[in-house]
Parts: structure tokens; sequence; C-alpha cells
């Protein structure tokens, strides 16, 4: 697990039942320009300045189209049809300020390869450092993952606890 004080992780489910969008989550999250395909809509977080990293971690059977942020997170709202539907796991890290930039990304890099793309998971990263209070780095990392798996094929399938 990245290396996090107590209480400085977060971990939620994004849900169409509390009014999130996975789209817009993934636009903020990446600080991007991405069309919601779902709702119609240009979600566009260009202008926030603190993004050092941004990658989708596909595991190696993924077909690569799914690499596309726009792409992946608009396929997932087309296959959950619910009006309450879970779209997405969505977890927050602290970084540590010790670590230098390279070592943060390093360090996130294999926590999702050891604990989410080996097990069929696709995960967007995104990490941030904006200036905290103190006027000192805040570095932080954002994952996105799906909640179902894909196959060779680039078709969904079911759900299932993990």
């Amino acid at each position: 697990m990245p290396k996090c004080k107590k209480n400085e992780r977060k971990d939620d489910i994004v849900t169409r039942s509390s009014g999130e969008k996975v789209v817009a989550k993934a636009a903020y999250n990446a600080r991007d320009r991405l069309r919601d395909e779902r709702y119609g809509k240009l979600e566009d977080y260009t202008k926030k300045h603190d993004l050092i990293f941004s990658k989708i971690f596909l595991p190696e059977h993924i077909p690569k189209k799914f690499s596309n942020r726009e792409y992946l997170w608009n396929e997932v709202e087309k296959i959950e049809k619910s009006k309450n539907s879970q779209l997405a796991r969505n977890l927050l890290f602290t970084l540590s300020r010790e670590l230098n930039e390279e070592d943060r990304i390093k360090l996130i890099c294999e926590f999702i390869e050891e604990n989410f793309t080996s097990k069929g998971m696709i995960a967007n990263c995104n990490i941030h450092n904006p200036l905290a209070s103190d006027n000192e780095e805040q570095p932080h990392a954002h994952i996105l993952l799906t909640l179902r798996e894909i196959d060779k094929q680039g078709k969904w399938k079911p759900k299932y606890s993990r």
C-alpha cells in the first residue's frame, strides 16, 4: 500500500443514485476535457494545473482502446443500465512529502499492478500535487477502478464481489 498515514485513504463508490457522473470524475482527476455521451456534456477541468502524473493501467488481455479515458468511462456508463448503478470505485491516497516525484510515481504504479491490474481491473490513476495550507506540497493520488472485468474481445463481464 502507498505510504499513507492513518485516515489518509478514502475509498468510495461512484453511483448514479448519489448524482455522481463517472466521466466527470475521470475528467476532474485527469485535469482533462472529456465528452460525457450519456449526459451530452463536455466536462472540462483543463484550467487546473496540479497534475503531475496520469495513466490508465490495463491488464494485459484488455484491448488497447480502453486506454483512452473518454472511451473507457463512456463504455462504463453504457454497460450500467440502472438509475442506481454503481459505476466505479474511487480511491484517494495521500502520498508522502518525504518522497520525491519519481518515487511517488514508482510507488503508486507498483501498488496498482500488485493490487488491481494483476486481478483483472482497469485502474485510472492521476497524481496531483497542489500547495497545502502550510504552503508545502500536498501530493495525493486518485485511482478510479472499473467494477467489471473485460474479456479479450473487449466485452464486459458480469459484476462480482472482489
